[in-house]
């Protein structure tokens, strides 16, 4: 046997239907005896198979090539059919076992990626629409198709099939009354759905018999056997079927498990992302936040910074100056080569450029580098805005000599926190000087040239220990008496007037006022040395004689001792003290005297207060209101009993004039006849 070709042994066709003659069937003419077949069909490459060769050349490594060289074999064959007279038949079940052995070859392939993509065609699987002859197990004539594939056109006989097989092709069959058993199938009614199993077995025994069993044994059913009916044949999946199905429902099995689990880890991908990215952006936003956050609490912290430094620069507060020496000054007097210098201290606002103060050194005859000594000029008042103008001038009995000026602004932080000790050029006039009284001053500016400097000297006061502004308190008379009275000078005391507004300035153990901001010279300077201020707190309102009966005692915090020659003036002053605010005040050493009056002698404890001296001299004013007001209500009560009775009318006219806080706000009945109240 060569393996271009080979020899096939011969193939017996069945006879067709209707070819009978003088009644019996008559064998066709022609009849295969060799068939020459090319090697490259498959079917060669099976071992199992007759017609196997042993050239492993020819060997296929994919299904597309196997459906495709499928496909061309089956062309190839239907064409030596029609060439040879070869029965279509014959070359129908040799395509058919050539396809199964394909399948089967096939299917050991493990490169299939695709088993939806790559089942076979229609027209491939099946041939015409007809199904096979021969059964697929015994290989024999099957013309009554007992049991048929649903996906193929294989055929098998009933009792080829297993148990198994048969038990399943059986699930649905019901006992129903037989039929008669010689009841024709071909040219009558169908078999129904009740009819026997011997009855549908003579009829498939008549069939074969009418179509010509083709020497094969006849096969019998089981009278007990039954069968269902035609639409419901259609059950039987062969093994191949059921090979291809479980693989495909295998592969669709773990495709749609891949799909899912990749679904589920793109999914799970995404979230994972998704929270990552939150997390990276709330990471993020924190980190921005907190930049964000520290840019604005320096830029708070900056704007905060520069508005405390312009409000406290907005603040005035006390400064000391000093004009030590000046310098290669220019020629005023042509007779001598010299000059007669002073200089000129002036405070200027630098936002209107207005002159605030002035202060004046002495003297220098003749001489064009002088020295002064520290004269220590208070200002008592001044803002970190303004601007201190050192103007040197040339004293003359016509008109004073304009010889140089030098400003200096107290903008920088340096030199309005700390001060200092510096030289100064003088140059050009800057700024206009101009009396106390606000007028310009008599110096001629165009003669000389400036030249040479000025070594002066700044003092900022501390801002803890000093402190100055403006005073809302008694008339300066008061205050001016009290505090000579305080150093030995004996002065009346004035009616209080309106209060006035002045300014003070506490600095170096001193207090000095002035009648208004702007005057060089303090009207009243109290060394705090010797003022000795306590802060008494009341243990709680006393009543008024008019709502007890009882007379009033001292409290034992009260430290003001009164020595007079009435007792009725005595308890008129308790009464004054009591009624006063929380806070209760006294001086220690301090004599109020006038030509007609009692002396007052008052101690208090030795506490270091003097930040509140107009507090003090306020409530000595109002508690001198108050002794006044106790004695022309005592005088009045005294008159009223010295009378007897007295009209309603009357009483509240005499009690209006009394400026009592009791009175103020509630009118109580009139006191009991003949007694007379402290």
């Amino acid at each position: 046997m060569s393996l271009s070709s080979t020899t096939l042994p011969a193939i017996t066709q069945s006879p067709r239907v209707g070819e009978e003659r003088d009644g019996e069937v008559k064998e066709p003419e022609s009849q295969i005896k060799h068939l020459e077949i090319s090697t490259k069909d498959p079917i060669f490459y099976r071992r199992d198979s007759p017609y196997a060769i042993s050239d492993p050349k020819h060997f296929y490594v994919s299904k597309y090539d196997a459906v495709a060289h499928h496909a061309q074999t089956k062309e190839e064959m239907k064409h030596l059919a029609q060439e040879k007279w070869v029965n279509a038949m014959a070359v129908k079940k040799m395509a058919m076992w050539m396809r199964k052995r394909l399948r089967e070859r096939t299917r050991l392939k493990p490169v299939v990626k695709n088993l939806k993509s790559l089942k076979e065609p229609k027209e491939i699987s099946k041939w015409e629409g007809q199904r096979s002859y021969l059964c697929d197990r015994c290989m024999l004539p099957c013309p009554g198709a007992d049991v048929t594939c649903e996906h193929c056109n294989i055929v098998l006989h009933e009792s080829c099939l297993t148990e198994e097989e048969l038990r399943e092709y059986r699930c649905g069959v019901v006992d129903t009354e037989p039929e008669p058993e010689h009841a024709p199938f071909l040219g009558g009614s169908p078999p129904s759905a009740g009819s026997s199993s011997r009855s549908l077995g003579s009829s498939s025994r008549s069939l074969n018999n009418f179509v010509g069993g083709g020497g094969g044994r006849r096969r019998t059913s089981s009278p007990t056997q039954q069968r269902l009916p035609e639409k419901q044949l259609q059950t039987y999946t062969c093994g191949f079927c059921k090979q291809d199905t479980e693989a495909d429902q295998h592969w669709f099995t773990a495709e749609k498990k891949r799909l899912w689990e990749a679904e589920h880890h793109q999914i799970n991908a995404a979230l994972i992302g998704r929270v990552l990215r939150g997390f990276l952006s709330r990471f993020r936003y924190k980190r921005y936040q907190r930049a964000v956050v520290r840019f604005q609490a320096m830029l708070r912290r900056y704007i905060e910074r520069r508005k405390f430094k312009a409000y406290r620069r907005q603040m005035k507060r006390p400064m000391i100056v000093n004009v030590l020496a000046a310098s290669d000054m220019p020629v005023a007097n042509r007779d001598n080569a010299s000059a007669d210098p002073y200089v000129i201290v002036t405070v200027h606002d630098s936002m209107h450029r207005e002159q605030t103060l002035r202060f004046d050194t002495s003297v220098k005859q003749k001489t064009l580098d002088c020295e002064w000594e520290p004269q220590n000029f208070l200002i008592p008042g001044v803002s970190g805005t303004s601007v201190l103008v050192f103007t040197v001038v040339d004293e003359e009995e016509m008109r004073d000599q304009f010889l140089g000026q030098c400003a200096v602004p107290l903008t920088n932080g340096d030199l309005w926190l700390h001060g200092g000790k510096f030289d100064v050029d003088l140059e050009d006039l800057q700024y206009i000087v101009r009396t106390h009284n606000k007028q310009e001053a008599d110096i001629a500016y165009e003669k000389i040239t400036p030249a040479g400097w000025l070594t002066v000297e700044i003092k900022p006061l501390c801002s803890l220990h000093s402190v100055c502004g403006p005073i809302e308190g008694p008339h300066i008379d008061v205050l001016s008496t009290i505090t000579k009275t305080s150093i030995g000078a004996v002065q009346n005391i004035s009616k209080v007037s309106q209060k006035n507004s002045y300014w003070g300035v506490i600095h170096d153990g001193k207090a000095s006022f002035y009648r208004r901001f702007g005057d060089r010279t303090p009207k009243v300077v109290v060394p705090l040395s010797g003022l000795q201020v306590s802060k008494v707190k009341s243990t709680g309102r006393h009543k008024s004689p008019h709502e007890s009966s009882k007379p009033s005692h001292i409290p034992p915090s009260t430290s003001a001792r009164v020595a007079t020659r009435s007792d009725r003036l005595r308890r008129s002053s308790q009464l004054a003290t009591e009624t006063q605010h929380k806070k209760e005040f006294s001086l220690k050493n301090v004599d109020v005297s006038s030509s007609n009056r009692q002396k007052y002698v008052f101690e208090a404890p030795t506490v270091n207060d003097s930040r509140h001296w107009y507090e003090v001299v306020d409530y000595w004013i109002q508690k001198h209101k108050q002794i006044k007001r106790m004695r022309s209500r005592s005088r009045s009560r005294a008159y009223r009993d010295s009378v007897g009775t007295f009209s309603e009318r009357g009483y509240r006219d005499s009690m209006g004039s009394v400026n009592s806080p009791d009175r103020s706000k509630s009118r109580s009945p009139s006191p009991t006849r003949g007694s007379i109240s402290p």
